[in-house]
């Protein structure tokens, strides 16, 4: 018998930006306004990135607060929280960041979401934007196997 491994090799990476300021509380989701790049990627009504490709992803997520202003944000794989960034300064404007590998499985979600007991106030201009919200597949998961 000869088996071949089938690979789907469909390239999945994202960028998105926020353009305007948010005020976001009690876990509300960030909504980015700007695609920056979309090659194959999937999203909700929400803007939650949809799985459609299993595999290890790789998400980075970086925000800027309004000056003298806090944010506190979290990513979210589905229901399960996954990492947070947190930023403040008592003068001026504090910027943050973090990244995380995950697995997805078809139709997993990643949102990115304020933290649920806190008010967190994102700086976000059309001319300079300073909040992302980018995805990468990095290796696809093996789809099938014919004999």
């Amino acid at each position: 018998c000869l088996f071949t491994v089938l690979c789907r090799s469909e390239n999945v990476a994202f960028t998105l930006g926020q353009t305007h300021h948010l005020y976001l509380s009690q876990g509300q989701q960030v909504t980015y306004d700007k695609v920056i790049t979309n090659i194959s990627a999937h999203f909700d009504h929400k803007g939650s990135f949809i799985c459609r490709q299993p595999g290890i992803y790789a998400f980075h997520f970086f925000s800027l607060a309004h000056a003298e202003s806090r944010i506190w944000f979290e990513l979210y794989k589905n229901t399960e929280y996954i990492c947070s960034v947190y930023g403040y300064t008592p003068h001026g404007y504090a910027d943050t960041g973090n990244s995380a590998l995950l697995h997805l499985n078809n139709n997993d979600t990643v949102s990115i979401r304020a933290h649920q007991a806190y008010i967190s106030t994102l700086y976000g201009t059309a001319d300079q934007i300073y909040s992302t919200f980018t995805g990468v597949l990095l290796r696809s998961d093996v789809t099938g196997i014919s004999i």
